[in-house]
């Protein structure tokens, strides 16, 4: 049980969750966790800790590559395809990054109460960054571009026709005045 508390220990230290609730309602999970398997000695409760242990390490990493690393890298390879689509997927998936962490900023003392949120967090993320999936477009088609559309003013505005303001080196934002 010592090494069980000491894993518990160094997962309330590297763990995403700022709570000491959080933290102990998981012990408390654990615990019952492990009452409910029949002691088999020593070197099955340690295997068992190393096991957790692993687990809570993948668990913790798992987050900043899903949700940056990937993203970022996927970003780039994005902006050097020639590919349109691609480049939609990768900035909808940055907007709605941006809003879940500023959203996740604002109710930080109600989201600790929920000790799955960044479990939960991870599965919403890899919905919208799998590729198979393509999450970010379709939250991005389906509830977002309406809302900026009205908000920006934008009436006809369809990405997907070649002559639309929006196309991939078609027009620029900033035109900038040289002298000849």
């Amino acid at each position: 049980m010592q090494a069980f508390l000491i894993v518990i220990y160094c997962f309330r230290l590297h763990s995403p969750f700022s709570s000491d609730l959080q933290a102990f309602s998981l012990f408390f999970f654990f615990c019952s966790f492990l009452s409910l398997r029949k002691p088999t000695g020593r070197a099955r409760s340690a295997k068992m800790s190393r096991l957790l242990s692993f687990l809570t390490q993948v668990h913790t990493i798992s987050g900043p590559v899903l949700m940056l690393l990937y993203p970022l890298y996927a970003s780039v390879i994005a902006i050097e395809s020639p590919n349109r689509e691609d480049d939609k997927q990768w900035l909808a998936y940055w907007i709605l990054y941006s809003f879940l962490t500023l959203t996740e900023m604002l109710l930080q003392p109600l989201l600790e109460w929920i000790t799955l949120w960044y479990s939960l967090k991870l599965v919403l993320a890899a919905w919208l960054v799998l590729p198979q999936f393509k999450g970010a477009a379709f939250i991005y088609e389906r509830l977002v571009r309406q809302h900026i559309r009205k908000f920006i003013g934008i009436k006809d505005y369809h990405p997907s026709q070649p002559g639309s303001p929006g196309g991939k080196g078609k027009k620029k934002f900033f035109h900038f005045e040289t002298s000849n």
